[in-house]
């Protein structure tokens, strides 16, 4: 049976209807879709990891030296560069503060001329998570652009989940790091002041800090409260944010953490660390430490990656003669602690990221002391990061650091260097190739610097390795050993006073010494 011309008419006018009605809400959806999920650009100065070298893009090994940022970012109103002390307004609403309405970026221009070429950028949960659900994204915009204007400088972040003893509310109100609303009462009160100067031992030793404490990372291990999920969301909420940050190279998963003497719940937490983090930023570098004993030498149960993928071994380490005593007595300890750690480096097949080590001001042979670090740096072939950075640093009423009467900065009252605590070394920066050996010696006023590097170079690689290297004065003379070899060339950068640049297009064994002072290239046989 025919239909009706009309009931026809009817029936191409509904199918017109759908159709049109599709044609005009399948755009709108599509546009939905690619507002929720605007397209990424991906950075391009990030680092890569290679058995145990980072590289940059052009796969070149880079050697990180540098500090953390800073001492006085780990209490309100957790500014690592402040413009002002505004505590008391982020005290009134944390959940609103504006933090970079707070910061001046400017302290940072002068980190390349000390030779600094990394940052390990504390982050405080506690600042970003003040409420239990509800994240005060201004402090991710002020992490973030602290982020941007180092990598204008040259200078990688890593993000430095930072906490010590948990949290500002145990440890009798010592600590800093997780919210208070991830900690079970009794709580103690936030103190900072001269009470704190034995915040660790008191942690470690004194039932009544240590127990809390401990009881706190059992709970966040075995997420029986919901803090260990929380803080899931948290670092992908964090590495969603920076994936696309260039010269953000990667995560520190958590500062100096208590866990069970054979660091399983560790492992644990960061396997699952891993895929929240990965699931947002796929080329971040993961900085794994060992338990917090390990600070002061102790060797990890780590013994085996507990990540696939491009991780870091990422111990601290604290001479105890310089932790506890406040004097440096002899270089035994320091120089096993070193191949303890490379021990481990070796066994993951990673590189060896040394995230803390350090001084305070009054140590006697802080100096010394320091020069060992960094020639055992250079021995290992290891990168590392200072602690710590604070240009708020105060001399009154013992402030220093600005946390606990902590005094390890290496800058002073206008970011003036510290002189016991810090002076510029040379070293190579990026090499076309792998190095083999580092060895480098620096007077504190500059007059003397020197650095040998010999390394398998690779003219694919750019064949161009970058050093540091200062001067006080840069128009002295520049001694150049190239160990025979006519193919290397070196000279200074045209517009970065303290940077070599060494050319070599010749694939192979490879060495070059570059000294300045009165006595040259024989600097390198002081002690």
């Amino acid at each position: 049976m025919r239909n009706h011309p009309r009931e026809i008419s009817r029936q191409v006018h509904r199918r017109f209807c759908v159709l049109l009605f599709f044609a005009l809400l399948l755009p709108q959806a599509q546009h939905r879709a690619c507002a929720a999920e605007p397209t990424r650009i991906q950075p391009t100065n990030r680092l890569h990891v290679e058995g145990k070298f980072f590289r940059d893009s052009q796969g070149r090994v880079v050697i990180l030296r540098g500090v953390n940022l800073a001492g006085n970012s780990k209490v309100p109103p957790f500014l690592p560069l402040a413009r002002d002390n505004s505590a008391e307004l982020y005290i009134t609403d944390p959940s609103h503060y504006q933090f970079v309405d707070h910061t001046d970026f400017g302290p940072l221009a002068t980190l390349p001329g000390l030779g600094i070429n990394v940052i390990r950028l504390v982050f405080i949960w506690e600042a970003y998570e003040p409420v239990q659900g509800k994240f005060n994204n201004s402090y991710l915009d002020m992490i973030q652009q602290i982020a941007a204007e180092a990598n204008k400088l040259g200078i990688y972040t890593i993000v430095d989940f930072h906490q010590d003893v948990y949290s500002r509310f145990r440890d009798d109100g010592c600590g800093d790091g997780f919210p208070e609303w991830t900690t079970s009462p009794p709580k103690d009160t936030p103190a900072n002041d001269g009470r704190c100067k034995q915040w660790m031992p008191n942690a470690l030793l004194n039932p009544i800090a240590a127990l809390p404490v401990s009881a706190s990372f059992r709970d966040f291990y075995e997420d029986s409260r919901g803090v260990r999920s929380a803080y899931m969301k948290m670092i992908e909420s964090v590495a969603s944010r920076l994936s696309d940050q260039d010269g953000v190279v990667g995560y520190d998963l958590l500062n100096e953490p208590f866990s069970d003497p054979f660091e399983s719940e560790l492992s644990s937490l960061y396997q699952e660390a891993a895929r929240h983090i990965r699931s947002k930023d796929k080329g971040a570098i993961l900085f794994l430490e060992p338990n917090l004993l390990s600070d002061i030498g102790k060797q990890t149960f780590l013994t085996s990656r507990p990540v696939d993928g491009d991780i870091a071994y990422a111990p601290h380490f604290y001479d105890t003669s310089i932790a506890f005593a406040n004097r440096f007595t002899n270089s035994i300890q320091t120089e096993l602690g070193f191949q303890s750690m490379q021990q481990i480096s070796d066994l993951w097949n990673a590189p060896l990221f040394v995230g803390e080590f350090g001084a305070k001001g009054d140590t006697d042979g802080a100096t010394e002391y320091l020069d060992l670090i960094y020639t055992l740096l250079d021995k290992h072939l290891a990168s590392g990061a200072q602690w710590n950075l604070t240009p708020g640093w105060k001399e009154d009423d013992k402030i220093f650091d600005g946390w606990d009467q902590e005094n390890f900065s290496i800058v002073g009252t206008g970011m003036s260097i510290r002189p016991k605590l810090f002076h510029k070394r040379p070293y190579p920066q990026k090499i076309s190739g792998v190095p083999q050996k580092i060895k480098s010696s620096a007077r504190p006023d500059g007059a003397a610097n020197c650095v040998d590097l010999a390394w398998n170079n690779d003219p694919a690689l750019s064949g161009v390795t970058e050093f540091f290297f200062p001067s006080s004065d840069p128009s002295s003379h520049l001694i150049v050993n190239t160990h025979g070899s006519s193919a290397i060339t070196c000279h200074r950068a045209e517009q970065h006073d303290s940077t070599i640049i060494c050319k070599n297009l010749s694939e192979g064994p490879s060495e070059v010494t570059l000294a300045t002072g009165s006595n040259g290239a024989e600097c390198l046989d002081t002690p």
